[in-house]
């Protein structure tokens, strides 16, 4: 029988004044996370990716040209959401646009019930999480491929749009966008951006203007206190929960690959059972169809 899940806990860490900190994946929207290089954000989104492995009703996609984020994603089924390693800007943008298509089918699906979001989900009707690794370098490297184009051919307006719609309309269907970025430059956060990204990470910065763009009412004192910390140690926002420093889960690499290949098989078989159950539902009664 297929069964649906409500949540999708996560721990983020543990505040370093007020104990354990924790979200929701279905209940909140969008993440950002930021850290210059060895801040502790790479692991620290290493033991957040780890523990979405272990969750059936949870899918992750996402571009990272890197090859080493979501490699161990890229070879679960393998996913052909996953654009690992290269620097194809096309197949970025058809990911995304694959991703909008399932957006925008849910909603439509949402004007037939009573419903005003999806909140319940399974192996085969997943809370999807889109990974977009690096993402002011994801923009480079599509900007980079659209030389000598022409104006109608070129890929980033379409990427960009594309994020946008994703950002302003994904919360409702299911879709969290996880964006990671060395610094929180504007073309991030400002504007409707940062309207549609509530959860927002920071881990060391190397200027009080970069905390300030996510958090535009810290005080210095915060920001003095937040950069004197070591690595692993950052700033945790979200709208259920005020800003606070605290310090994160350590997953290394090899452990992160170990763990999320070790849920695979898992995975799969929960994946398997749950379309096994959706085409007895289609044959019985066809009038419904096939509801994943």
């Amino acid at each position: 029988m297929m069964t649906t899940n409500k949540n999708a806990q996560v721990s983020i860490g543990h505040s370093l004044d007020r104990g354990p900190i924790s979200v929701d994946l279905v209940s909140e929207a969008h993440f950002l996370i930021t850290g210059q290089t060895r801040s502790g954000k790479s692991v620290f989104t290493y033991a957040l990716l780890s523990q979405l492995a272990l969750m059936p009703h949870v899918r992750v996609v996402g571009v990272d040209f890197s090859g080493i984020l979501l490699k161990p994603f890229a070879q679960r089924i393998p996913d052909p959401q996953v654009v690992n390693g290269g620097d194809d800007a096309e197949k970025a943008v058809q990911m995304l646009t694959w991703l909008k298509s399932e957006m925008d089918r849910r909603n439509a699906r949402l004007a037939e019930t009573s419903l005003d979001k999806w909140s319940e989900f399974s192996p085969g009707f997943p809370l999807i999480c889109c990974v977009l690794e690096e993402f002011p370098g994801t923009v480079a490297r599509i900007k980079a491929a659209d030389a000598g184009k022409k104006p109608a051919d070129r890929l980033l307006p379409r990427w960009q749009a594309l994020v946008a719609s994703l950002m302003a309309e994904g919360a409702k269907a299911g879709i969290r966008l996880i964006l990671i970025a060395q610094r929180p430059d504007a073309e991030i956060v400002g504007g409707a951006a940062r309207e549609n990204m509530p959860v927002r990470i920071a881990f060391k910065q190397s200027s009080g203007e970069a905390y300030r763009m996510l958090y535009p009412d810290i005080e210095s004192a915060e920001i003095e206190r937040v950069k004197m910390q070591p690595p692993g140690v950052g700033m945790f926002e979200s709208p259920r929960l005020s800003r606070r420093i605290f310090k994160g889960p350590y997953v290394d690499y090899a452990a992160y690959v170990r763990h999320v290949r070790s849920c695979d098989l898992n995975y799969l078989r929960d994946l398997a059972v749950d379309r096994r159950f959706r085409l007895e539902i289609a044959e019985e009664w066809p009038e419904i169809g096939d509801p994943g």
